[in-house]
């Protein structure tokens, strides 16, 4: 209700400019009816300031209500997870590492390792406890080799054992053992028994600072196989254990 006596006064003051300007010439009319106009433009204003479009009823902001919510941003949008990356990766499963471990022991062997030394991964699935390496044996230093501590008293289902698939390739096995100069025990007795298809085929014995040469007759022999443990004749049998090594075993 403010505003009529805003208005009412711009009026007054247009009639009495107007009063005025009609006593005068012409050119005086032309120079105050203007001012009159831009007076009373000022004096109204107020009324558009209050207008009451400008807020609503709650204080807020039309505008700012009406605008649309935010959009997420190019980051925002690039760190959600993706769906079919994730099932990626669980339908790869596994190690990403597709090469196999080497074996560690020989199948059957074919004819062509004739003349060649062996080693111990040409043996068919020998135990952890071989190992190969250089030992002394007797007067002979530095002997590369295959060796284990045996301990058993007797040939028994246990004795230390290495054995050869040999699919009747060959004719003759030869080889040398010898106990390792650093064995446990040095007043053993090492027995060596080849036995072939489940047959013995050579047994022999072995004193501590011996060496034993070996060459055994294998022809249409499968499975062949060299067993080693302590000769219980010697009365000290079960008190002791030597370090058995084998070293240059040949197939012809």
């Amino acid at each position: 209700m403010r505003k009529l006596p805003i208005v009412t006064s711009g009026l007054v003051v247009l009639v009495a400019l107007t009063g005025c300007g009609g006593t005068g010439t012409s050119g005086g009319t032309e120079t105050t009816q203007p001012a009159a106009t831009a007076q009373m433009t000022s004096q109204t204003s107020p009324t558009i300031e209050s207008s009451p479009t400008a807020t609503s009823d709650d204080g807020a902001n039309p505008t700012e209500e009406a605008s649309p919510g935010s959009t997420p941003t190019e980051d925002q949008e690039s760190s959600a997870p993706s769906g079919d990356a994730t099932g990626d990766s669980f339908a790869t499963g596994g190690s990403t590492n597709s090469a196999d471990p080497e074996p560690t022991s020989g199948g059957a062997l074919p004819p062509d390792v004739k003349g060649q030394t062996l080693v111990l991964a040409d043996f068919f699935n020998p135990d952890s406890d071989w190992t190969e390496g250089r030992y002394d044996v007797a007067d002979r230093g530095s002997v590369s080799g295959i060796a284990r501590e045996v301990s058993t008293c007797g040939l028994g289902d246990s004795v230390p054992t290495l054995e050869l698939r040999l699919a009747n390739n060959f004719d003759d096995l030869k080889f040398e053992v010898g106990q390792n100069n650093d064995s446990r025990s040095s007043d053993q007795t090492l027995t060596v028994r080849v036995e072939g298809n489940n047959k013995q085929l050579y047994v022999q014995t072995i004193p501590f600072n011996e060496v034993q040469d070996f060459s055994v007759p294998v022809a249409d022999v499968n499975a062949l196989k060299i067993q080693f443990y302590l000769d219980e004749q010697n009365e000290n049998c079960y008190q002791g254990s030597v370090q058995a090594v084998i070293y240059d075993v040949e197939l012809q």
